[in-house]
């Protein structure tokens, strides 16, 4: 097969995937014969992005941020610029710099806040030819940055795969003095293959330069799964900001598209795809700021029950006992209208449990654990915590003692091994209760 016939074989491929997502209400895109527009936009609802509990019925608008685009045509590729001032789309904004670096989870925000300036915070994101393998060529690197008020998004697209090492060369500068990295699913995809492309070109780049690098995948995993929403970036942008692309390409596709265009030459091609990049990194913008005000407690995702679980978490993995206090009851009012037997419920009422109990607040732990084991959902650990709390603070051993026998009895009774735990405190509040009888 020559390559004219593999061509017009994928052309053929991507229009039935079009014809195949049209049919489906998916959004399709028509490349132009015209220089590239990068003409996306976001479908928003603005109740949604005010952060009001409920979004309103009215029609989305279409958003189209204004831009200041600029093409500079380099040997064997070329750089887009495009300039977005701070306030063109709703949730536009520089994040605060104490929420950036709460997401680093840097131990000593504070002295990390007063170094460190918003441009030195880089968004990167990759299209590339496939998946991991050493043939994978990144030919399309967005970086973008806050300066000052207006927000910068060079990208790189490689026409030539002979000038592979000068563009990564040109993109290596443009990382110097970045201390924060930011990207969605970069540490398991985007950095690993912009590290061996430097490495097969022969190039050294210390990626260590970074102080931290913020994952929004994996911050976005942390606040659990939602029954309406994936896990990828234009489904979590649905989820914390409420706003939709329009006329965007499947990224399956993408990689299709560049081979056609090192063919063709046909620039118009890659619409969509600089396209693609572009709304990327605008929607980690979105997201980092969002992000930040939620796990800093500035934000509530009223209604999400797995998101302010998450953040309930979060605060209680950091010593932020209130603020978890806090997001996990509303997370668990939130799961009243859901089945009885919903185990995440259960699970958050034990974190919750936790946090009362670190913050000594036994008696109110106790009412959680009685609830559990009365259900039947309790676990070893929620018979423990209440044998312990009525030794210690209600002085009522023998009751402990019954609520250790019961555990055991359950576990029996499931044909489970009875844990050294529970057999340890069953032998000690035993001998505690025999020194006592010895005693009257």
């Amino acid at each position: 097969m020559t390559n004219r016939d593999i061509v017009e074989k994928l052309r053929n491929l991507i229009k039935e995937i079009q014809s195949r997502e049209a049919a489906l209400g998916k959004n399709s895109f028509e490349p132009s014969l015209e220089k590239p527009s990068l003409t996306g936009g976001f479908l928003v609802d603005s109740s949604c992005v005010s952060g009001e509990d409920t979004c309103s019925q009215s029609e989305p608008e279409i958003l189209r941020p204004s831009r200041k685009p600029e093409i500079i045509e380099k040997e064997g590729y070329c750089v887009y610029t495009t300039v977005y001032t701070a306030g063109s789309l709703p949730w536009f904004y520089p994040p605060p710099l104490e929420t950036v670096v709460l997401l680093t989870g840097e131990e000593n925000p504070g002295a990390i806040v007063d170094a460190l300036s918003l441009n030195q915070t880089l968004f990167l994101d990759l299209e590339t030819t496939g998946l991991l393998g050493a043939g994978t060529v990144s030919f399309l690197t967005g970086l973008g940055r806050w300066k000052k008020d207006e927000f910068h998004v060079l990208q790189f697209l490689l026409s030539e795969r002979d000038c592979e090492a000068t563009m990564l060369e040109e993109i290596a500068r443009e990382l110097e003095g970045s201390r924060v990295l930011v990207t969605f699913n970069g540490k398991a995809f985007d950095m690993p293959v912009i590290r061996n492309r430097f490495i097969m070109n022969g190039l050294i780049h210390d990626f260590h330069d970074f102080d931290s690098h913020i994952d929004l995948f994996s911050l976005v995993r942390k606040l659990g799964k939602h029954p309406v929403y994936g896990l990828s970036l234009t489904e979590s942008v649905k989820r914390f900001i409420g706003t939709s692309r329009v006329d965007d390409i499947p990224g399956h596709m993408i990689p299709a598209l560049y081979f056609i265009y090192e063919q063709d030459k046909d620039i118009s091609i890659l619409e969509p795809v600089l396209e693609h990049n572009l709304l990327d990194i605008l929607d980690m913008v979105g997201l980092l700021r969002v992000l930040g005000l939620t796990f800093s407690g500035k934000h509530r995702p009223y209604g999400d029950a797995s998101a302010l679980a998450g953040v309930g978490r979060f605060h209680l993995s950091r010593g932020g006992l209130e603020l978890a206090r806090q997001c996990l009851g509303t997370s668990l009012a939130c799961f009243e209208d859901r089945p009885a037997h919903d185990k995440r419920r259960f699970k958050n009422m034990r974190l919750l449990a936790t946090v009362m109990r670190k913050q000594g607040d036994w008696d109110a732990a106790a009412g959680i654990w009685n609830h559990l084991i009365s259900r039947g959902v309790a676990v070893v650990d929620d018979y423990l915590w209440l044998a312990r709390h009525y030794e210690l603070h209600e002085n009522d051993i023998m009751k402990s003692l019954n609520l250790v026998n019961q555990c055991a009895d359950w576990l029996k009774e499931r044909k489970y091994p009875v844990s050294n735990a529970v057999m340890s405190r069953k032998r000690r509040l035993e001998r505690i209760i025999s020194k006592m009888a010895l005693g009257s």
